[in-house]
């Protein structure tokens, strides 16, 4: 069971009081996923917002001309992914891979849009820790292509 101290270890829920935690501690689901193992792959419907207690994810997204990957980030402990399924269109925009034995709590994201909509404040605040973490992996994502542009550009003189 995941509880409400478990949720504020996370960056996502940063601000939030302890009434709101249970709120959203009630909709959490664990699981363990092995090394090597895919949570979700870039492209499908995203359905599950994806909080990391233990272990470490990358985050990758593919070059379909080269036929090759990228890895945009790795994810540790207290950390979000799978953020797409709080976000229209509700596709996953790159795929996740466990590096490690991860521990991970699953939050239907459905189910955490219903409460946002009912207590608009937890909104405001998971919506806008949110917005910090996709910036940040923008940033990341656009370095992650600039290397790939630079390994295949021709040399010049």
């Amino acid at each position: 069971m995941v509880s409400i101290q478990d949720l504020k270890g996370f960056e996502l829920f940063n601000g939030l009081e302890d009434a709101e935690l249970g709120e959203i501690a009630r909709l959490c689901r664990e699981r363990v996923c092995e090394p090597e193992s895919i949570c979700f792959t870039e492209g499908s419907k995203a359905e599950d917002l994806y909080l990391l207690r233990a272990g470490e994810v990358e985050i990758v997204f593919r070059s379909p001309r080269r036929c090759s990957k990228a890895t945009v980030t790795i994810i540790g402990p207290g950390r979000v992914f799978g953020w797409s399924a709080l976000v229209e269109p509700g596709i996953l925009t790159a795929s996740a891979r466990c590096t490690k034995r991860a521990q991970v709590i699953l939050i239907r994201g459905a189910d955490l849009i219903d409460i946002f909509e009912k207590n608009s404040r937890i909104g405001y605040v998971v919506m806008k820790n949110l917005s910090a973490v996709i910036a940040s992996r923008l940033t990341r994502t656009r370095q992650a292509l600039l290397l790939e542009i630079e390994k295949t550009a021709p040399q010049r003189g």
